[in-house]
């Protein structure tokens, strides 16, 4: 018979983190929030719910790369603002200079709470204090959501980062987290989960907001996508469709460089310098046209080799991953 499964992490190196039981609350009950009607077990499943990328997990390659996630510092080098997003799905979602990031839930740092209900039970075991009411996913997000934070903090600024943008402050209720504290902590966490045990939205780490959007609508026939950042109608089509006004521009000037041919035709059979003229201008708007064709030409090709090259770096990475994912099963 299988050893029921453990935190990826101690008992000793959680109380370094954070207290073991929570003031006013019953011991192995997870920090206090806003239940509403919920239960503890339905509020466990609204913070690691992960159900959308059930049906596009397929087509997650086109907006990230397999156990790709940045850590803090490089976020903010990037000049993208760092959002604490408590919609979970949000978690490493990054576009439009901002990533969000949901704040790492303190109850997966009680050793007791995540063992007695995070943790499934095992087939045909009947646990009178937990009844199968966690579904594994859960048990899946809660060791990927310790992971990502072990990678998301890696150095003392990052750890500075975390605090300042939010990250740890249900954390922080009973003690600030020290970085020799923290690098224990994450130091077990990175021995226990690794990423080819994972499968779906687990698989991958950094994701693109704008890619994801474009899976959502044409997988799934959403049209607002995956997750709108808008407030206005006019930030969406400004964002959005720049293409259209750039088209706009472009006509434009194939138009002008038209009229201008005609001109110079009409008056070709003018006196000897008007028809020089004539001349010269035709064959300049002929040069401008040529002009406006070739750069849109090289733009297309130049989008096409880059897509080809990330496309093909994308799969070659991603079979490389699985090769190892295969070698960690066997």
């Amino acid at each position: 018979m299988s050893a029921i499964p453990e935190p990826p992490y101690s008992l000793d190196t959680a109380k370094r983190i954070l207290s073991q039981t929570f003031p006013g609350k019953a011991p192995n009950f997870p920090t206090p929030a806003i239940f509403h009607s919920q239960s503890v077990e339905d509020y466990i499943n609204s913070e690691l719910d992960f159900s959308r990328f059930r049906k596009t997990s397929s087509s997650l390659f086109w907006a990230g790369l397999p156990g790709n996630i940045s850590p803090l510092n490089k976020h903010v080098a990037l000049r993208r603002q760092i959002i604490a997003a408590e919609q979970t799905d949000l978690h490493l979602v990054w576009g439009g200079g901002v990533v969000y990031i949901k704040p790492l839930p303190p109850f997966l740092l009680n050793h007791s709470f995540f063992a007695k209900t995070i943790i499934p039970p095992r087939a045909g075991v009947d646990r009178v204090c937990n009844p199968r009411i966690i579904p594994s996913e859960v048990y899946n997000a809660a060791r990927w959501m310790l992971l990502s934070y072990a990678k998301l903090i890696r150095h003392p600024s990052d750890l500075l980062i975390a605090r300042q943008s939010g990250l740890l402050a249900g954390v922080e209720i009973e003690e600030e987290i020290t970085w020799p504290n923290w690098v224990a902590f994450a130091s077990e966490i990175l021995e226990n989960v690794c990423f080819e045990e994972f499968e779906g939205r687990f698989w991958y780490g950094d994701l693109r907001l704008d890619r994801l959007n474009i899976i959502f609508r044409f997988r799934l026939g959403l049209l607002r996508g995956f997750f709108l950042n808008y407030e206005r109608y006019g930030s969406f089509f400004s964002t959005n469709f720049k293409w259209v006004a750039i088209s706009f521009l472009y006509v434009s000037v194939v138009l002008s460089a038209m009229q201008v041919g005609l001109a110079g035709v009409e008056v070709e059979q003018s006196e000897d310098t008007k028809r020089d003229m004539a001349v010269v201008s035709f064959w300049f708007a002929v040069f401008c046209m040529a002009l406006v064709i070739f750069v849109l030409v090289l733009l297309a090709l130049t989008f096409l080799g880059l897509f080809v090259w990330n496309y093909w770096k994308t799969r070659h990475f991603e079979g490389g991953m699985r090769v190892k994912q295969m070698k960690y099963r066997s």
